[in-house]
């Protein structure tokens, strides 16, 4: 191996570290206000929060575990391997026996260790997330459409509308029947969820025309819309302020405005800001 491959190749290991130490920054610094200090965004979830972190956790240790060995052989193929005066390279078939135990390490490391542990424990996030919404839980419509995200929820009487799916245009995409008295007291809005702090929220997603991911980082869903179907989402939350919800698909020229915002609030605030809405409306 030559000493100027040697270097270019140095230069290049820098060069991308480098690069990928500012691209992490960057990120870092313009997400701080939903983040706690520099890792996860703040963690509001219960049910099955800490469980997904858990998960990202023991599967960043174990292909990381995996990367440095691999990285090791490399320095040492480098190292021990390289141009140095008076010495001449051969070329070798390398040992059987050797590659032999690594692959069968491997095998044994990652069917242990990622398929089998992550199994049990994406198995137990998968449950919580997918079945068993609570009975009390406050059920509200989400509506993706390219490119925003709409909200309806039952009024004071708890209780959703009527729609249709001919009276869906621009100013009504619900289809949201008027004449229908349970109707009355919707409310619509428009990339902004509002949801009272420590209630179970059941989400009934939709998408009006192609697909699109609902995204909360901090409450850590993200659920594909899909077109023609109710797909059923719960979460509670157990922090107030203000969170980012966010389209993680790409949906067309405009994916990157499809954001809006999540406002965790007092039951009290919660009610009131429902009832002055409903009043509006």
């Amino acid at each position: 191996m030559s000493r100027r491959f040697q270097r270019t190749a140095l230069w290049s290991a820098g060069l991308s570290f480098l690069f990928a130490a500012l691209v992490a920054g960057a990120w870092v610094v313009k997400a701080q206000e939903n983040y706690s200090g520099w890792w996860l965004p703040v963690n509001i979830a219960p049910e099955y929060g800490q469980l997904q972190d858990l998960m990202f956790n023991i599967f960043l240790v174990l292909t990381s575990i995996l990367a440095l060995i691999f990285y090791a052989l490399m320095a040492y193929a480098f190292i021990f391997n390289r141009g140095r005066k008076g010495k001449k390279g051969f070329y070798t078939h390398g040992s059987r026996r050797f590659q032999l135990g690594l692959v069968a390490f491997f095998t044994v490391f990652v069917i242990g260790g990622e398929i089998f542990v992550l199994g049990q424990v994406t198995g137990d996030v998968w449950d919580r997330m997918k079945q068993g919404v609570p009975e009390n839980a406050l059920r509200i419509e989400v509506m993706a459409e390219q490119f925003a995200w709409n909200i309806r929820y039952p009024g004071p009487d708890g209780k959703f509308g009527k729609t249709d799916l001919e009276l869906m245009d621009e100013e009504n995409p619900f289809g949201i029947d008027e004449d229908d008295p349970a109707a009355g007291d919707d409310v619509v809005t428009v990339g902004r969820l509002h949801i009272p702090l420590d209630v179970p929220i059941h989400i009934l997603l939709r998408s009006k025309d192609v697909l699109h991911s609902f995204f909360i980082p901090v409450l850590r869903v993200k659920q594909d819309a899909v077109p023609g179907e109710t797909i059923n989402v719960w979460m509670r939350a157990l922090k107030t302020g203000k969170f980012q919800m966010v389209c993680a698909e790409l949906c067309g020229l405009g994916h990157t405005a499809m954001k809006g915002s999540v406002v965790v609030e007092s039951k009290k605030d919660f009610q009131a800001w429902l009832e002055q809405e409903a009043a509006v409306d």
